[in-house]
């Protein structure tokens, strides 16, 4: 027959498990080699609590930076928005531009091409002006021959022959 002891597989539970702890420590003069690994695994599971705090906090520090880079994300957003409507507004203004300057140039091409007229106009009155004139001055000369032809020389004055001729036709007249 082949008997199991229930003991054998529970070496160390329970309160035998103390007394066998006791009995190992005092005949070594030290811990028990079960308390040297509740040791080993308590100081394991308290480097475990530190390394989980610091990666809560790396787990922190990486959620707050990522709301800074989303709200960076939505400012350059609102940003390029802004942009994008500062631009519209730019391509408005630059066609509205284009188009009074349009207007512009034609109204000064209709401008020019009514003073070219006008300057043609101009011309042609200076040219008339200036023809009656000369026959004015030329009817005045004949005049003036034709009432001064008759009379006696007389002596020579200061005043210019046409200055003295114009004199003579003022007396004439009175």
């Amino acid at each position: 027959f082949f008997f199991s002891s229930r003991r054998r597989h529970t070496r160390c539970s329970g309160v035998s498990w103390a007394r066998r702890c006791v009995q190992e420590t005092d005949q070594m003069g030290g811990l028990c080699p079960s308390m040297k690994s509740l040791i080993s695994l308590q100081e394991d599971v308290d480097t475990l609590k530190m390394g989980l705090d610091e990666v809560k906090l790396i787990i922190n520090a990486i959620q707050q930076g990522r709301k800074t880079v989303e709200e960076a994300v939505q400012k350059l957003e609102e940003g390029k928005q802004m942009l994008d409507n500062s631009i519209d507004d730019l391509m408005r203004g630059k066609q509205q531009l284009e188009s009074n300057i349009h207007n512009v140039t034609s109204q000064l091409e209709e401008t020019v091409q009514e003073i070219d007229q006008f300057k043609g106009k101009v011309k042609q009155s200076v040219g008339d002006i200036t023809s009656r004139i000369d026959e004015f001055q030329r009817k005045v000369q004949e005049v003036l021959d034709d009432i001064f032809e008759d009379e006696p020389k007389k002596k020579p004055s200061n005043k210019s022959t046409f200055d003295q001729k114009f004199d003579k036709a003022l007396d004439f007249f009175d």
